[in-house]
């Protein structure tokens, strides 16, 4: 069911919600995403930022190995 106030869909969910299996209701967008919870929204910040530093170190790892095929040292000043 659509909610104009809110702008979202009103839709059932099975899934589990503090620990407890069921349907449950759950917002999703007009593009048919589910809204997360806060929770939940939490949780994905928190592994987003648990991976950003070993992306950060992979990439400078990768612009390392091309400074060697250049022929610089990139550890050296």
């Amino acid at each position: 069911m659509w909610c104009e106030t809110l702008g979202f869909w009103w839709v059932t969910w099975e899934g589990m919600i503090d620990r407890e299996t069921a349907t449950w209701l759950r917002f999703y967008d007009q593009e048919g995403n589910l809204v997360p919870l806060p929770e939940e929204a939490e949780r994905e910040q928190a592994e987003v930022e648990l991976q950003q530093p070993k992306a950060e170190r992979q990439r400078a790892e990768r612009l390392a190995a091309r400074l060697r095929e250049l022929g610089e040292e990139p550890d050296s000043r």
